[in-house]
């Protein structure tokens, strides 16, 4: 065989090797690690049976292969006995490596979505496609409050809480309006001090689709 032969071959073989690895880090980005997401599974709910009193029983796991959040890329999912209102995530911190929970979090996240469904039913009636409400899933670690004294979320300057509601519709003229006015509720009825609201909407327009409302709270 001829040394040139050789090198094409041997670069062939490297280059499928690349591609396979390449593969399979893909693969494992979109599907997890299945070893990983069985230990974070053991020691998230090692984590709640020595945390709390309560029953909280691991369900699944979570796999943020999108990057949505920034705490983590794993966190097993729990749900709380006698607790159907939300379910919260268990899972490593970045800087310290303990387990902790975001139980701080969904109970803001639950009181507010209470008080803005009659608000937003008001205002856009059976059009709401979606409210999707999320606070720093760590908040509670970093404001270090304790799961047995959750206070309300109004008033809390350190946590900034992101509404992104859709709305099965084109954009309509009286959005905005309509967007000031729920701030100015969530600003004086509850007390919510900062934050961003927006508003998407669900239009068929094959051009020219509606842009979006972004405000600061």
């Amino acid at each position: 065989m001829e040394t040139k032969q050789k090198v094409l071959i041997s670069v062939i073989v490297v280059g499928l090797i690349v591609i396979g690895y390449i593969a399979y880090m893909n693969y494992l980005g979109i599907k997890g690690d299945p070893e990983y997401k069985e230990q974070i599974q053991e020691d998230a709910q090692q984590y709640l049976n020595e945390t709390y009193d309560e029953t909280i029983t691991v369900v699944d796991v979570l796999h943020d292969n999108m990057d949505i959040y920034q705490e983590f890329t794993y966190a097993a999912i729990a749900e709380i006995e006698g607790n159907d209102d939300f379910r919260i995530l268990v899972f490593r911190d970045r800087e310290t490596g303990e387990m902790i929970d975001s139980i701080v979090a969904e109970t803001w996240e639950h009181e507010l979505e209470t008080f803005l469904n009659p608000i937003l039913d008001d205002a856009f009636g059976d059009i709401v496609n979606e409210v999707w409400i999320v606070y720093q899933k760590d908040i509670g670690e970093r404001l270090n409050i304790s799961p047995d004294n959750i206070p309300s979320l109004g008033g809390q300057d350190d946590a900034h809480p992101v509404i992104r509601i859709t709305l099965d519709r084109a954009k309509e003229d009286d959005d905005e309006e309509k967007l000031d006015d729920i701030i100015e509720m969530l600003k004086n009825d509850l007390n919510l001090s900062r934050g961003n609201i927006t508003i998407t909407y669900n239009d068929n327009a094959l051009l020219f689709k509606s842009k979006s409302i972004m405000k600061e709270i």
